[in-house]
């Protein structure tokens, strides 16, 4: 019976002491990176090249390494690299608008990325190699491809990920060793136009035989509009909201693509680019549940599209101009709505309330107050509950993709239980639309003239990250922001998100 007793005791010692070392860790959360391709043979930056900032990222690991007494999970949680934006000499054309790169273009193009951010590599492979640090490379959209072992081997040869140190999250998620926060890189969540259908599942096979990248609307379209663009506006995916870049550039050379291609991004500029407006969309505890009108939501057709933006909004201009482009994208956008799913014609019916103060989506014998038009049923909702059925109960809920960071908010899920959602935004240098048309301002030039003018290296030398402390038993996610210049002496420093040094 002692003996017994001995061994329950040294077990739940056991159990205990691995509790402990999980609590212990300091977990660093991170996101779009974006390492591409570098400089060219001329030794200027590539046109398509978004990340610039070796000292930076050296000074953020070495600090959070000494804060985090190099017990740091530091986890990157999406678009780590950009296997999107090609150079010349790699086509990726694939066999249908559904596939795209063979897995042997996407291997040469990483072989050339890791080569290009060697130092970059280095910085994150020595980080990894103090006390105990780890590092989590979650993937994203832009870089699924790090899904399939053979693109992933020269990181992973990089990294050394052979140490154990480095860690490639096979399944598209990483979980907390307490399995008390969940961290993924966001375009799965929702109806987002980047999203893989069998995540993680991002290849297939071609009829020839040839294993190929399965690639999104997202990519095949809206990416090829920031790929066509940014040699001329080196700044348009540095802009927040994401579509802010694309509305000057159609302000200054008119509309591009078929209009089914304008109708589906016009859309991704709703759902997509005001992660603000979906906080709102989730109600709180108190909020009633009560149906909205489908059929009134479908009678509106493009209604719901141009009430949702902005009276100047240049997409609004667009969808209500009344010449035969105009009226084949309303007829594009009305078609788009008969077949929108319930919680997608919720959104923006919402969003026309947010926006504009419309409600389209009452019947005729209804009249509901705002605050009550929507149940608490919504995008973030429904997948939080997916996750919790996938790994149980979590506390944290950290995701990326938008480039625009998101302080803490709560999701009520099944069973009274509440998440904390925050967004990492981009660890890059980026400026949101108000501060851009301020800046526009000071200089006496339009947006559109600063679209063109201004180069990222003309941003606030600002990163953001989420931290969350050893020990917490709230696991409560701290926003910061990372200011540190590539230029001159003096070391880096923590501040607040919104602060004006970083505005």
């Amino acid at each position: 019976m002692n003996y017994l007793r001995q061994v329950i005791v040294l077990a739940f010692c056991g159990l205990l002491l691995n509790v402990t070392e999980a609590q212990a860790r300091y977990s660093v959360f991170i996101s779009d990176l974006h390492f591409g391709l570098g400089k060219t043979a001329d030794q200027k930056w590539h046109p398509y090249e978004d990340f610039k900032w070796t000292r930076a990222l050296e000074g953020f690991l070495q600090a959070i390494s000494e804060e985090g007494n190099d017990q740091v999970d530091l986890v990157i949680v999406g678009d780590f690299l950009e296997l999107w934006q090609l150079p010349d000499d790699i086509r990726c054309d694939g066999s249908s608008a559904g596939v795209g790169c063979s897995i042997s273009e996407l291997v040469d193009l990483t072989q050339r990325i890791t080569r290009a951010h060697a130092a970059d590599l280095d910085a994150l492979r020595a980080f990894s190699k103090q006390g105990n640090n780890k590092i989590h490379v979650v993937p994203g959209n832009h870089d699924a491809a790090l899904l399939v072992p053979a693109v992933w081997a020269p990181v992973a040869t990089s990294l050394d990920a052979a140490s154990g140190r480095v860690v490639l999250a096979t399944e598209g998620i990483w979980v907390s060793e307490d399995k008390r926060i969940v961290a993924e890189h966001g375009q799965q969540i929702g109806k987002d136009v980047n999203a893989f259908e069998q995540w993680p599942k991002v290849s297939t096979m071609g009829s020839d035989g040839k294993e190929l990248m399965i690639r999104p609307w997202g990519e095949n379209f809206v990416q090829r509009l920031f790929n066509e663009q940014e040699k001329q506006y080196s700044v348009i995916d540095n802009l927040n909201p994401e579509t802010a870049g694309a509305r000057y550039r159609m302000s200054d050379r008119g509309v591009w693509g078929s209009v089914a291609d304008v109708g589906r991004f016009v859309a991704f500029n709703i759902f997509e680019t005001t992660p603000a407006q979906k906080i709102s969309l989730l109600g709180t505890d108190e909020t009633p549940e009560k149906p909205f009108t489908i059929s009134a939501a479908k009678k509106s057709g493009y209604l719901l599209f141009t009430n949702g933006l902005p009276k100047k909004d240049e997409f609004r201009k667009l969808i209500e101009t009344d010449d035969e482009a105009g009226q084949s994208l309303r007829k594009e956008l009305t078609a788009m709505v008969q077949s929108m799913q319930e919680e997608e014609l919720e959104m923006l019916c919402k969003n026309t309330m947010l926006v504009n103060n419309v409600n389209l989506c009452r019947g005729e014998l209804e009249t509901l107050a705002a605050g009550l038009l929507f149940p608490k049923k919504t995008i973030f909702k429904n997948h939080l509950n997916k996750r919790r059925q996938q790994f149980g109960e979590f506390r944290l809920f950290v995701y990326g993709h938008t480039h625009r960071w998101e302080k803490n908010w709560g999701v009520a899920v099944q069973n009274d239980r509440n998440i904390t959602v925050v967004n990492t935004g981009a660890f890059q240098r980026l400026v949101d639309d108000g501060t851009f048309q301020a800046i526009a301002d000071v200089k006496k030039i339009t947006p559109v003239q600063a679209l063109r003018q201004l180069t990222p290296e003309d941003l606030k030398p600002c990163y953001s990250a989420v931290i969350v402390s050893p020990g917490d038993p709230r696991h409560t996610a701290e926003l910061k922001m990372w200011k540190m210049s590539e230029s001159g002496g003096g070391s880096g420093s923590f501040t607040t998100p919104g602060s004006d040094e970083c505005l």
